[in-house]
């Protein structure tokens, strides 16, 4: 009998396979190096590496950290819009 090993994911592969997402500040990235760190830390606690139900729940909590502020950044044009 084998033993299943879960997957396990690393931050620069996680913030690697988010490609153009995570960049400096003021480009087009979703997020900074930064941010994408505090994230990481806040699941990792501490941990050098996630499991995929970990890494699937950091980026679930982007989709819809993204999703909120586009509804935001529409909310403000619309009002700008209005004046």
């Amino acid at each position: 009998m084998s033993a299943q090993v879960a997957a396990q994911t690393t931050f620069d592969a996680w913030v690697a396979s988010k490609g153009a997402a995570v960049g400096p500040p003021g480009t087009t990235s979703v997020l900074t190096p930064l941010a994408a760190r505090e994230l990481w830390d806040r699941e990792a606690q501490g941990a050098d590496v996630l499991d995929d139900a970990s890494v699937q729940r950091l980026d679930a909590v982007i989709r819809a950290d993204v999703k909120r502020a586009t509804a935001f950044q529409a909310l403000l044009r619309g009002r700008v819009d209005r004046r």
